[in-house]
């Protein structure tokens, strides 16, 4: 959900992707239903170990295996046309523990990935290529939260406690299933594949799980260090707009946003641009290579960006609301996200919601019940520091105060290895000292040492926000449950027949006046008592709310919420909220839509619809006018006319200047511009920000192609420092640029000679890579970086363009949701690969061409409906 899209959440961003793949499908209808047994013995067979491994803390006392016995009633089973399975079961137990069992069905070995993930255990069925990886869950204690969690939700929610340990028992049962042999073993556990068995679930497992997922939406480390060292080494690229929007699309309408300080204060703020800029210096070449190494290390820790928009029924073609969502994430086979429907309503439960969850965690996440529906984005709330603190081997002082720290071992098993040893050290309630190693450049001197904290350090009930917002009856009732939120990083919207709802509250920690306030997008100074968290939170009125405005409609795509980077500052802001946001090309191109259908009135599904699959790219507009008046110049400059003369270089011009700016398959264009800004993005900024330009292009090339439009469009005053040879001659030169490389590429620069399909597409790639069965090629696909339906890829492999542009990322879903006269949520949707982890099975890649090409399908809910559309059954029997 979201992006974070940012510079790769390199260092401690978890991913959410994962393998996956399910056992066999259900019998088809005509065959017959199905019937499974599913005996308390079975799902006791081979239960967890009591003791759950201490590594760096002490775990709860007793068994952590799940309680639940037995079914109390038969559950059904009816798999709909998409592959969706739709569980009918008596009571709440039933319907989760059926969930778990379908889940494992359909993609046991991404749920064990997901799991060893969450654990740190990946390097024990992988190898050493994970180690990495699993030191760094291992540092973030997400074990230890997550357990702690699951005993926060026994002592204070034991109903929805029991909920989980039921889902919990019934993925052991598939696991019982398969390791008895009266399952197939997945593809993935097999030999010549991992070769490895499942293993049953500990009841803290699904909690372990939500902590690696939450953690991922929270992190912004790996931005405060990477801001530091090019702070450290760059001076001159402290005169970018590094944390300025390109964009004033911000999330909240703007009858609701927050006054800014300056208009409210008679001092004016110390202005921080205006310092001379250092004279420009050169990095040492080794030293950018181990920045790279450093950001390509942590890859695996990758996420993606989110769309989400909601449309008051004043401006809908039926007068109830319209809801849209589209989380992008990595494109992996399987996909990330799992759609089923759970009832047991229908007879007496408190259930009846469908939609998408992330494979690995129970219950449903993004999707709708009988009143609501609801989607998310990530959000970028600050929510963790780090500081320089004084290090004396058994404590660091911060401002003033010595904290103790607590060695300890994490023993980390490599397969075909010997285990490793990964030290820790703890600070108390204060978080955990990051390894002396982790940067690849001192950022600290002496004995100092960084001190890493994040409000999320604390056992928290995210189980509770969910299974509530589940059977929520009102968008009133979601906005409080949301209130209430305290690590999960999302930008959540709701709507019901009656209006809509958008909320991003958590534990942010309140760092008092930003006038007064050391920039915390960097490495603190621990001396300096300002620095440190008073235990004050931001309120939920200061954090990002809205129920419209009066514009009628909230929009979200991991932009800034309230419009404090509008001017790239945050020194005259009311508050200190956040610092890296989306540079908001989504946002714009979202906002902009919504305005004109709006102001049109009657807006539909099908607008809806058009608006998720709209390949319009804002960046475009930033760079073409450039474009136009470097051309425009050559006309009377010597110097530039060798440009302008080039035939080739002409027919290139024209072709961009008649382009409608849409990233389309059978368009030529595309392939044009996005040599033309690459080319030029590096002419620009890369001899003067070198560590930023390479590590960034290579990861997150939308910001700087943010930096390149800033820069192109003379928005900060050192702009000119960094275009020396001058604009016109440094546009003229990357087009020249661009027609040499077509002419290599495809044989010719001549736009008749490609499309945008010939160069670029979208892989289906399975988690590290591996050749097997879970790859499963690629798919010409439309749209790029910054567009709404986004399909970013690298261009650049160091210097040199690829040889195609090909993304990994992508929506993981769209759906739109709309209200019938009776109230009750209508969902329309598409996604990739399909709802079946096993390669070649029945809905394996099934839903691929839909999603490729924009078709959206009914996804049925009411029983009739499902009935009507059913392909499969089978029947969960006590």
């Amino acid at each position: 959900m979201g992006l974070r899209s940012s510079v790769e959440r390199s260092l401690c961003a978890l991913s959410l992707v994962a393998l996956g793949c399910d056992a066999q499908p259900a019998a088809p209808v005509d065959s017959g239903a199905v019937t499974v047994d599913v005996t308390d013995a079975a799902v006791a067979a081979d239960a967890p170990d009591a003791a759950v491994a201490a590594g760096c803390y002490t775990p709860p006392t007793g068994s952590r295996a799940p309680t639940f016995q037995r079914l109390s009633a038969p559950v059904e089973v009816v798999r709909d046309s998409l592959g969706i399975p739709h569980l009918y079961a008596a009571t709440d137990d039933d319907v989760f523990f059926a969930s778990g069992y379908t889940q494992a069905v359909d993609r046991l070995f991404q749920m064990e990935l997901m799991r060893r993930s969450a654990r740190g255990e990946l390097a024990a069925v992988i190898g050493r290529e994970k180690l990495g990886q699993d030191q760094l869950v291992r540092l973030m204690g997400v074990v230890r939260w997550g357990t702690e969690s699951a005993e926060r939700v026994r002592r204070e929610h034991p109903e929805i406690h029991r909920l989980l340990d039921a889902w919990t028992a019934g993925v052991n049962r598939r696991v019982a299933e398969v390791n008895a042999g009266t399952a197939p073993l997945p593809a993935g556990f097999g030999p010549g594949e991992f070769d490895f068995r499942p293993a049953l679930w500990t009841v803290d497992d699904p909690y372990i799980v939500s902590r690696l997922i939450l953690f991922q939406n929270a992190n912004q480390l790996d931005y405060d260090l990477l801001s530091t060292i090019i702070n450290g080494l760059l001076p001159e690229a402290n005169a970018l707009p590094l944390s300025r929007s390109l964009t004033t699309a911000f999330i909240q309408p703007p009858d609701e946003r927050p006054m800014p300080v300056m208009a409210r204060r008679t001092r004016a703020p110390r202005e921080r641009r205006s310092v001379p800029v250092a004279p420009r210096r050169r990095v040492d070449p080794s030293l950018m290579a181990r920045v790279d190494a450093l950001l390509e290390g942590a890859s695996p820790f990758a996420h993606g960006a989110s769309n989400n928009w909601a449309v008051a029924g004043r401006h809908t073609f039926n007068g109830r609301p319209l809801i849209a969502g589209d989380p992008h994430q990595p494109i992996r086979t399987p996909s990330v996200m799992w759609a089923h429907h759970m009832n047991s309503a229908a007879r007496g439960g408190t259930f009846d919601v469908l939609g998408f969850s992330f494979a690995g965690a129970p219950g449903v996440h993004l999707g709708h019940n009988r009143r609501i529906g609801w989607t998310a984005t990530t959000a970028y709330p600050d929510m963790m520091d780090i500081w320089r603190v004084p290090y004396g081997g058994t404590s660091v002082t911060l401002a003033g105060r010595e904290l103790a720290v607590r060695a300890c071992t994490e023993t980390i098993a490599v397969k075909g290895e010997a285990a490793q040893a990964y030290p820790v050290e703890l600070v108390g309630d204060q978080g955990v000292l990051l390894p002396t190693n982790l940067t690849p450049v001192p950022v600290t001197s002496g004995s100092e040492r960084l001190l890493y904290q994040w409000t999320g350090f604390r056992p928290t009930q995210e189980a509770v926000l969910f299974f509530g917002i589940d059977r929520a009856a009102s968008a009133e009732a979601f906005d409080a449950l949301t209130r209430e939120n305290e690590i999960a990083a999302f930008n959540f919207l709701a709507a019901d027949a009656q209006g809509l709802a958008y909320r991003s509250t958590v534990l942010v920690p309140d760092r008092g006046d930003p006038r007064t306030m050391p920039n915390p997008s960097t490495a603190l100074d621990g001396t300096d008592p300002r620095t440190v968290w008073t235990g004050t939170l931001l309120t939920a009125d200061r954090q990002p709310h809205s129920r419209g405005g009066a514009r009628g409609f909230v929009a979200s795509a991991n932009n800034d919420p309230f419009g404090f980077t509008g001017n790239g500052r945050y020194d005259d802001d009311p508050f200190y909220y956040g610092t890296w946001f989306d540079p908001g090309t989504r946002a714009a191109r979202i906002e902009s839509e919504l305005t004109r259908l709006t102001t049109r009135g009657t807006v539909t599904v099908a607008d809806m619809e058009a608006l998720q699959t709209d390949t319009y790219n804002t960046l475009a507009d930033e760079v073409l006018p450039s474009l136009r008046d470097a051309w425009q110049a050559a006309a009377t400059a010597p110097a530039l006319m060798r440009y302008r003369s080039d035939p080739a270089n002409a027919a290139l011009y024209d072709a961009l200047m008649a382009w409608d700016k849409r990233m389309a398959r059978d368009a030529a264009a595309p392939v044009i511009y996005e040599g033309l800004q690459h080319f030029l993005a590096r002419a620009v900024l890369a001899d003067d920000v070198q560590v930023l330009f390479d590590a960034v292009i290579s990861r997150e090339p939308v910001y700087i192609l943010k930096l390149l439009a800033h820069t192109l469009n003379r928005r900060f005053p050192m702009a000119d420092r960094f275009m020396q040879q001058g604009r016109d001659a440094l546009v003229l030169q990357s087009l020249d640029e661009t027609r040499a490389w077509l002419a290599q590429r495809f044989g010719s620069a001549d736009p008749a000679r490609y499309r945008w399909r010939d160069y670029h597409r979208t892989a289906l790639r399975p988690m590290f890579d591996r050749a097997g069965p879970f790859d499963a090629g690629s798919s010409q696909t439309e749209g790029s970086i910054g567009t709404v339906n986004v399909s970013q890829a690298l261009f650049f492999d160091g210097a040199q363009p690829r040889m195609f542009h090909e993304s990994r990322a992508g929506a993981v879903y769209r759906m739109v949701t709309s209200f019938g006269a009776d109230g009750t949520p209508s969902a329309v949707v598409n996604f990739p690969i399909g709802v079946s982890g096993v390669p070649g099975s029945t809905h394996w890649l099934d839903t691929q061409d839909d999603w490729v090409n924009g078709r959206y399908r009914p996804m049925p809910y009411e029983r009739a409906a499902v009935d009507a559309d059913a392909r499969e059954r089978s029947t969960l029997m006590p």
